[in-house]
Order: structure tokens, then C-alpha cells, then sequence
């Protein structure tokens, strides 16, 4: 579902996190696919909690899109 929803904001993605956006998507999808019986836990939580992605999750969560809290 996230995967989904994630490619569908893609084209909207602002230039400023594109890189990270995509990044992070990346990473659930590399996630998903890991989804497989004789998987490890480590590699489905790998791809979203690995010190490497990090920064773009970061980078995404922390965007000020400019949008109101209300």
C-alpha cells in the first residue's frame, strides 16, 4: 500500500527530497520483495532501518511541505 501511494506522489515529489523520495521508496519496495518464506528478519528491515537509508527517511519525514496543521 505504501509502495502504491508512494508511486503515485512521485511526479509531485518536491525537487528539494526528490533523491531522498525516491530513496525511500526504493526501500520499501526492496522490503516488500523480501517478503518470501525462508526470509530473515533482518532482510525485510534492512531496506526501511539500515543506517544507509536513514538520511532520506529523515529527509522526508522532516520536509516542510509549507501545508497548515489543520
Amino acid at each position: 500500500m505504501i509502495a502504491d501511494l508512494g508511486e503515485e506522489m512521485r511526479a509531485s515529489a518536491p525537487a528539494a527530497i526528490d533523491e531522498e523520495f525516491r530513496a525511500v521508496l526504493k526501500a520499501v519496495d526492496v522490503s516488500a520483495s523480501r517478503l518470501k518464506p525462508g526470509a530473515k528478519v533482518r532482510d525485510v528491515v534492512d531496506p526501511l532501518y539500515g543506517e544507509h537509508i536513514r538520511p532520506a527517511f529523515d529527509a522526508v519525514d522532516n520536509y516542510d511541505c509549507g501545508a497548515s496543521d489543520g
